[in-house]
């Protein structure tokens, strides 16, 4: 159980110190394009649109999940539980091959 818990601190350090300055720089660059007079409508545009796309993409991850579970239930009745699991559910739905 210390294990999980200290490789679940390490990742969120690393993604905290890794992962997040780069987005945050790419937010920072679209604000300062967003004042652009050119650039600023479309800049605007792109950002609505992903947001509106956010909602299709969570349900889309959702019906996926629900489908690969159904599968991987159906193929592996007898499969213990272990964290591949959670691959094997979206890797062989979305890419049909065997992730191991």
């Amino acid at each position: 159980m210390m294990f999980y818990l200290s490789f679940c601190g390490n990742f969120l350090k690393w993604m905290c110190s890794r992962q997040l300055p780069p987005c945050s720089r790419y937010v920072r660059s679209l604000k300062l394009i967003g004042v652009n007079k050119y650039f600023g409508p479309y800049v605007m545009m792109i950002g609505k649109m992903i947001e509106n796309m956010i909602y299709f993409v969570v349900l889309l991850l959702v019906v996926l999940m629900a489908f690969g579970v159904s599968r991987q239930s159906i193929l592996f009745p007898n499969e213990d539980f272990h964290w591949r699991l959670l691959r094997h559910i979206f890797y062989q739905v979305a890419h049909h091959e065997d992730p191991s």
